[in-house]
């Protein structure tokens, strides 16, 4: 079992998210949903065979994708939410263990021998290194919270950011050119992107039908 939760906060979109009948209908689980699936399906290491989606397709829904070894990927996103808070959360279930990676920022495990229980990340960009000292997901808060209300008493609202997660786009974007040079392989193979852009179409197929979608009705070559 898989489950990705993501916090957003529209008020920060770009017009892109907003234009076209077929962005406001289903937007964020065309653009931003690829994202999530191809995270869970590589995760996974399995098929995806059927996938249903419900919610309001601009702010929030949830897809759940079932998989031919029996997992399932439930992700919720919910564009309602706050930058005041983390992000992104995942949590991975199964063989009696658990691991849960919290905003990028600290990740837990139990139930897995020879495993550490708790691992603390790096910030980027920290503005307030002498708040939140302990780091991880309460040291972030209490880093947060200081900037929100530096951002609220003085402005402008970028003050509200600090202390960001290290997602890896620096390490991903100096991959991509080594493979532009030849120097290895595909960072993320054509094939996989199809797989995570077929889920997503058949996620806006259930949402728009309110059924469940069957791979088998999403051409491969779509």
């Amino acid at each position: 079992m898989i489950a990705i939760r993501i916090n957003d906060d529209w008020k920060s979109w770009k017009p892109v998210h907003l234009q076209s009948e077929l962005n406001r209908r289903a937007g964020l689980v065309l653009s931003e949903g690829t994202h999530f699936v191809d995270l869970a399906t590589w995760f996974l290491e399995a098929k995806p065979l059927s996938i249903s989606c419900v919610g309001q397709g601009l702010l929030n829904h949830s897809i759940v994708i079932k998989y031919s070894n029996a997992s399932l990927a439930t992700i919720t996103m919910a564009a309602t939410g706050s930058f005041g808070y983390p992000k992104e959360l995942l949590e991975a279930i199964g063989n009696a263990g658990i691991v849960a990676v919290d905003h990028m920022l600290e990740v837990r495990t139990a139930g897995i021998a020879g495993t550490r229980p708790f691992k603390l990340f790096p910030m980027l960009n920290d503005r307030h290194p002498h708040i939140g000292t302990q780091g991880g997901l309460h040291g972030w808060l209490e880093k947060k919270r200081a900037a929100c209300e530096q951002a609220a008493s003085r402005g402008p609202p970028s003050e509200q950011f600090t202390a960001e997660p290290n997602k890896g786009h620096k390490q991903m974007l100096r991959e991509f050119i080594r493979e532009i040079r030849g120097e290895r392989s595909a960072v993320c193979p054509a094939s996989s992107a199809v797989v995570a852009t077929r889920i997503c179409l058949a996620a806006a197929k259930s949402l728009f039908e309110e059924r469940m979608v069957n791979m088998t009705e999403i051409a491969e070559n779509t």
